[in-house]
C-alpha cells in the first residue's frame, strides 16, 4: 500500500516499565518509516473511555494507522508525523501500538497491500 501523500511516522522499541516503581524507562532505538495515514478509532458509542488503574482520571484516544508492510510490533510506541532520533523522543508524543499488527492480504492472489495498526494515548 503506498499513499501518495502518507506521512512519516517513527517507530520507538525498547520502552517499558520499571517494576518496582511503574515508571517509564528509555526507548532503546528509533526507525522512521514513510508513507502512513491514520483515523480516529471509537469505542462502541463515544472516541473516549477511562483508562483502568494508575489511580488517575483521565482519557483513552484512539486511531487506528494505516500503511506498508513493516516490522512494528505490539510492544512499540509510535511518534505520528515526524522523523525522530533517539534524543529526541522524549520531545514529542509517543502512542502505544494496542495489540498484534493486522496485516492485509488477499487469500486469492497473495496481494499484501500493507497493514493495520490499532494506536491508543493515555492522557491525565
Amino acid at each position: 500500500m503506498t499513499f501518495p501523500n502518507g506521512r512519516p511516522i517513527t517507530v520507538v522499541r525498547g520502552r517499558g516499565f520499571d517494576l518496582a516503581t511503574g515508571d517509564p524507562t528509555a526507548a532503546t532505538s528509533t526507525v522512521v518509516l514513510e508513507g502512513y495515514g491514520w483515523a480516529p478509532r471509537s469505542y462502541g458509542t463515544g472516541s473516549t473511555r477511562e483508562p483502568d488503574g494508575r489511580s488517575r482520571q483521565g482519557v483513552i484516544e484512539g486511531l487506528t494507522m494505516y500503511g506498508p508492510a513493516a516490522d512494528i510490533r505490539h510492544t512499540d510506541g509510535v511518534i505520528l508525523d515526524a522523523r525522530v532520533d533517539l534524543a529526541d523522543v522524549g520531545a514529542h508524543t509517543v502512542w502505544d501500538v494496542e495489540g498484534e499488527v493486522g496485516e492485509w492480504q488477499s487469500p486469492l492472489t497473495g496481494w499484501a497491500p500493507g497493514v493495520e495498526v490499532a494506536l491508543r494515548r493515555a492522557d491525565g
